[in-house]
């Protein structure tokens, strides 16, 4: 089977809300989430906007604490 090759796309830059909004205890620690309310996507050969959607969650306990980006659209403005 021949190795997948990989090759850089774009450097992504978010802008969110502030202060993150406190969800509540969850199972594993407590809940935070912040809106993505747009930014930019830039590479050789792709740019454009983050469109405002989606957001970041966050899961804090009181020995870590771990975030994982859901759900953002990209506009493309210009493709070179």
């Amino acid at each position: 089977m021949e190795e997948p090759r990989f090759q850089y796309l774009c450097s992504y830059r978010a802008s969110f809300t502030e202060p993150q909004q406190m969800v509540g205890k969850a199972h594993f620690g407590r809940r935070m989430i912040a809106a993505l309310t747009g930014g930019e996507v830039e590479g050789e050969r792709l740019r454009g906007r983050v469109m405002p959607s989606g957001g970041d969650w966050a899961r804090s306990t009181t020995t870590t604490r771990s975030a994982s980006t859901r759900g953002s659209r990209w506009k493309r403005t210009t493709a070179r």
